[in-house]
């Protein structure tokens, strides 16, 4: 899979023989070719027809379109992604795939937002879980949502102490607040099973792992003991959340101009 996607890159490079657009990102000139763009994006596609008459199909060859609200690392991303289905992950933490999945939403590629979601999964966590699930309803991420959903109703009896749902209650409109509340309790009724299992293997593995920590303070009995509280608590401030508002207001503005 790591070879095709350095083929499809090298394939990409080669294309910049065939450009007819240039784009200005930041202090950086992009190549493209606007029959790529156009059959593979549908916001390329309108910009770019002489159909809704946008300054930017009257763009002469030689001049650049300006792109401002999209720092350069997403707009390679994005131009990488529309050529091979692929492209270089930069920064392998939750930060990078939001904003590359809120990019992706604005330029209508929805596999690419499936792509940045199945992503942003590993980082899903009783207290980011419902940052993400807004993020994911407001920038058409669905898988991510469902996942987000089923998260929560497995989870439901932590989740509802932490300070993100606390927030969320208190921040987020009453409607949104009941509808998610709604799908959450569709998913227990539906998997009612499958959340009891998993609530009795937790039962199961906080008791084996209470009786070895016993086991360990026996033997190592009359030795100074690391606090395990301040150890949980380090480990619970090193989890990246997002907060509320931060994903309520995401939505960088972007605009093109000559």
């Amino acid at each position: 899979m790591q070879n095709e996607a350095i083929v499809r890159m090298n394939q990409c490079k080669n294309l910049d023989d065939f450009y007819d657009i240039l784009f200005m990102v930041e202090d950086t000139l992009i190549k493209a070719n606007s029959l790529v763009l156009k059959t593979r994006c549908p916001y390329f596609a309108s910009m770019l027809s002489s159909d809704y008459n946008f300054s930017e199909c009257q763009i002469k060859r030689g001049s650049s379109i300006r792109v401002e609200g999209v720092p350069k690392i997403f707009f390679q991303a994005l131009v990488q992604y529309i050529y091979s289905d692929h492209f270089f992950i930069q920064r392998n933490n939750i930060d990078f795939f939001v904003k590359l999945l809120i990019f992706a939403d604005y330029f209508l590629l929805p596999r690419l937002v499936d792509i940045c979601s199945s992503y942003l999964k590993q980082f899903v966590t009783v207290n980011s879980t419902f940052s993400l699930l807004l993020l994911a309803q407001s920038h058409n991420a669905a898988q991510l949502e469902r996942y987000c959903i089923q998260f929560i109703s497995m989870n439901e009896s932590e989740i509802y102490q932490t300070k993100s749902f606390h927030m969320f209650r208190l921040k987020a409109d009453p409607k949104l607040y009941t509808a998610v509340m709604q799908k959450v309790n569709e998913e227990i009724d539906s998997s009612f099973i499958q959340i009891s299992i998993a609530n009795f293997q937790n039962k199961e593995n906080k008791a084996a792992k209470l009786s070895e920590d016993t086991r360990n303070r026996k033997s190592s009995y009359g030795r100074r003991q690391p606090d395990s509280q301040t150890t949980q608590v380090e480990e619970e401030d090193e989890d990246e959340t997002l907060d509320i508002d931060e994903i309520l207001n995401a939505s960088a503005y972007i605009y093109l101009e000559e």
